[in-house]
């Protein structure tokens, strides 16, 4: 820094000496805890070093670097100050108050839905049973997962359709892939180059948010009805009898969500936007600072279950394909 003044003109060495004499006050300044006083420090070196600038802006063209210079050194303080006001700030504003958040829970839908899955798994373990059939324990094995998974979206038949197209497009393609492709594969790096293109179309179908529950389906089924063991067992009756099963499981899933205490998301929503407008004007009418937002988003949240009674069609029927 000494070498520096030595070789810079008499502006820029003050303004040098001036930012190592203060910094370290500044500095001080903050680890006491005193952010005022380091605040007024820092905005009063700025300040001077502006003035220079001023001077330098003022004098002969020969000035040119030394104004560069003192606007660098500038900008720098001024960084600092900035960082430093909003330190100041953080510390002088109160601490947000805590918010309680409660979890939205619907008794009546869990009820509702795990009923229809206990009943659903029931009646096809007791039909399995009756029938004599040897893999009926597949049935219950797709059943069950997927008739909770789609239970908590907002169309779970749209997303059982969506599951059958998967499924249906799983069974050709894993027929293809285990009795006309994998016969021929000697070792790991062959078996993974046969089997990704399959997989990559799957994984391209759950990138698009209309065709996501179908790729999921066809991934889940391709991966299980292909098996693939070391050392693999081809027989087609085995397959058969498997594709078999998974075809007719989301079949009954879709039964299910039509049969058994059929859901209507339309009525759902209805209800659903309706109490949560009537929830939040009866807590918010007691705090007038509170009224006036909450107010607003009850009056948008009536008016949603409004639109959703006048245009029934158009909400969910014009839209099967999107189960959510």
């Amino acid at each position: 820094m000494h070498a520096v003044e030595r070789r810079a003109p008499p502006d820029l060495a003050a303004a040098h000496r001036d930012v190592v004499a203060e910094f370290p006050r500044i500095l001080c300044a903050l680890e006491a805890r005193h952010f005022d006083e380091a605040l007024e420090r820092i905005t009063a070196l700025r300040d001077a070093l502006q003035a220079r600038v001023g001077r330098a802006e003022t004098g002969d063209p020969g000035t040119a670097p030394t104004l560069i210079a003192l606007d660098r050194l500038v900008a720098f303080v001024g960084d600092y100050e900035s960082a430093l006001s909003a330190l100041v700030r953080t510390h002088k504003s109160p601490p947000a108050p805590d918010r309680a958040f409660r979890f939205h829970r619907d008794w009546g839908a869990a009820t509702e839905n795990g009923l229809r899955s206990a009943l659903a798994i029931l009646l096809a373990g007791a039909c399995g049973i009756a029938t004599g059939w040897n893999d009926w324990s597949l049935l219950l094995l797709i059943l069950a997962p997927y008739s909770v998974l789609l239970a908590m979206t907002g169309n779970p038949a749209a997303g059982a359709v969506a599951f059958i197209t998967g499924t249906i497009l799983a069974v050709p393609a894993a027929f293809v892939c285990t009795f006309g492709l994998m016969p021929g594969v000697q070792g790991f790096p062959l078996l993974v180059a046969v089997i990704a293109p399959f997989w990559m179309a799957g994984l391209y179908a759950t990138t698009l948010l209309r065709h996501a529950p179908a790729g999921l389906a066809y991934g889940v089924a391709f991966n299980t009805l292909v098996g693939a063991t070391n050392s693999m067992a081809f027989s087609v009756p085995a397959f058969l009898n498997q594709a078999f099963g998974w075809v007719a499981a989301v079949f009954v899933t879709l039964l299910v969500f039509r049969l058994l205490l059929p859901h209507d998301p339309r009525r759902q929503a209805r209800d659903i936007l309706a109490a949560a407008a009537a929830e939040i004007a009866a807590r918010s009418i007691e705090d007038p600072n509170a009224w006036p937002a909450a107010h607003r988003v009850a009056a948008c949240l009536t008016d949603m279950a409004v639109l959703l009674d006048a245009h029934p069609d158009w909400s969910f029927d014009h839209h099967r394909s999107a189960p959510c």
